[in-house]
């Protein structure tokens, strides 16, 4: 083909979405907006913007003599590329066709100006709002003002008076968006240093299966209580950081009294509630900020909209910030009923942050801490990880209880570097970690096996099956009489059988997810 494709060859070309084409294809695009359809149409202005910015200087050459369509469709690829890569050349051509001839070419530059946040950009906008006529038009000005103004843009669209609802939808979030935006670097962070005056209930989310193993970490004191699949309920009486001595769950939740009803409202009336603002003023040090977050759906900006238009009316003092949150609701709904958790998300958590680096395929530090709570720690105990990979079995043993003997092996070497990192960082001195294969390495008097095997991810050739089978007998071979081998099994029945033929008895067993799929908590001794 020639440095320049032939329109033909073009226009089958951008059908493919693999298609990248290059700056000398711009010009030849650009002609192809002519009399594409609008499917087409679409296709090739991602075609044109899979070059970047390198192709804006073309468009912004052509831009003077364009006429309709091609006009309109050229400032919404300049607006699409001065979002990534905001400039002054681009900007300038934007804002000179905000009073252009073409009512879709005013309309899509004030929208792209919407994108680019810089000087010049608000004050031509809000001029362009107080000359504006058009209802449509206001409408795309409102919302470019609400993603870029500030508090003279503020001041504009509060004053205004509309009796179309949509426009007065459109600048009512404006208006909160641009609050929002004012206060952004503001304090808000929540203290974990601050006890409740008075009980609180919590929720803490564990994967599925660690729910007892969960409820026994966190012991009487704390009344756990299984509340279903993957929650435990529990009492905080003291700081709210407390919660962070049991390391099985994943994050948590403060439960509020549930609301009668399932709509928008019920999610209003159940955040605004005194038990939740006495939760926010409780532990919110600065803004209280929060988003709100449907449990196991997917985005629902209308919903969310609804609602925080309305907890902005019941309570200016709760500000909605999706991207910088101080706390996250998470709503849960049932037929007639809506229940809400406070997830604090500014609140450190301590736990995992020895965790420098990771390994392909690394295990989740939760369940790392799972195994070592079933392996039970005795200060007698020689420990061997024999799939080490980053260390996280190793240092939540240590963490769990004293040891005689740490020891870690691995055949892949950067995993013993890595590994040795995250044991440093949590302050765990004297492990004894290099590389070896668990199928042959032998640790003189190792009484606790503790690992999370190859899961088939990272398995060698051959399968996981006869690995693990193989792995099994040595572990049997290499355990002192009365020691422990604690692992998950990725074929538990299978593995089951295999240990009680090599003389190992299962004393302990628990289904968990692994994220996609099932393993099983096992814990051997052999006899």
């Amino acid at each position: 083909m020639k440095n320049r494709r032939d329109a033909a060859a073009l226009l089958d070309a951008v059908r493919e979405k693999s298609f990248t084409p290059s700056v000398r294809d711009v010009d030849a695009l650009i002609e192809l907006l002519k009399t594409a359809n609008d499917e087409r149409v679409q296709a090739v202005q991602n075609a044109i913007l899979r070059v970047g910015r390198p192709a804006a200087a073309c468009l912004l050459a052509r831009l003077p003599g364009s006429t309709r369509p091609v006009r309109g469709h050229l400032v919404k690829i300049l607006g699409r590329i001065g979002q990534v890569a905001p400039a002054p050349d681009i900007r300038d051509a934007l804002l000179a066709l905000l009073y252009d001839e073409d009512l879709k070419t005013r309309r899509n530059a004030v929208l792209a100006l919407g994108r680019m946040p810089l000087p010049g950009v608000e004050d031509a906008l809000l001029q362009k709002w107080a000359r504006e006529d058009r209802i449509d038009h206001r409408r795309s000005i409102a919302a470019s003002l609400g993603k870029i103004g500030g508090e003279k843009s503020l001041d504009a669209l509060r004053a205004f008076e509309t009796k179309d609802a949509e426009l007065k939808r459109i600048i009512g979030q404006a208006a909160l968006i641009i609050s929002r935006n004012l206060v952004r670097n503001t304090e808000s962070t929540v203290d974990g240093g601050v006890a409740p005056s008075s009980s609180t209930r919590l929720v803490a989310h564990c994967r599925a299966g660690l729910e007892k193993i969960l409820t026994a970490e966190f012991g009487a004191s704390w009344q756990p209580q299984v509340l279903g699949c993957g929650a435990v309920g529990v009492t905080l009486r003291g700081p709210l950081e407390s919660i962070f001595s049991a390391r099985t769950f994943l994050n948590f939740g403060m439960a509020l009294p549930p609301v009668q009803g399932t709509g928008a409202g019920a999610v209003v009336a159940a955040l605004t509630q005194e038990a939740a603002m006495k939760i926010f003023k409780t532990w919110t040090c600065g803004l209280i900020r929060y988003r709100i977050e449907w449990a196991g759906a997917g985005p629902r900006r209308a919903a969310v909209w609804n609602c925080v238009k309305e907890i902005a009316a019941r309570r200016p003092e709760l500000i909605n910030d999706p991207a910088d949150s101080t706390w996250e609701a998470v709503v849960h709904q049932s037929k007639n009923e809506t229940r809400v958790d406070l997830h604090p998300k500014k609140l450190p958590d301590p736990r995992f942050a020895y965790r420098l680096n990771s390994v392909y395929a690394s295990s989740h530090p939760t369940l790392a801490a799972a195994l070592a709570r079933v392996a039970g720690p005795r200060p007698d105990d020689v420990v061997w990880d024999p799939f080490a990979g980053a260390g996280t079995e190793l240092v939540e043993r240590a963490l769990a209880g004293s040891c005689r003997e740490l020891h870690g092996t691995d055949i892949d070497p950067r995993a013993i570097e890595v590994a040795e990192r995250n044991l440093k960082a949590a302050g765990i001195h004297g492990a004894r970690l290099r590389v070896g294969d668990a199928l042959t390495e032998h640790v003189p008097g190792v009484t606790l096996i503790l690992t999370d095997p190859p899961m088939g991810r990272r398995s060698r050739p051959g399968g996981v099956g006869p690995l693990l089978k193989r792995f099994i007998e040595h572990a049997a071979e290499t355990l002192a009489p009365g020691g422990r081998f604690v692992w998950i099994s990725p074929l538990p029945e299978q593995n089951a059988k295999e240990a009680r033929t090599a003389g190992l008895e299962l004393n302990f067993h628990q289904d968990v997810d692994m994220g996609g799929f099932r393993g099983q908590i096992q814990k051997y001794e052999k006899k």
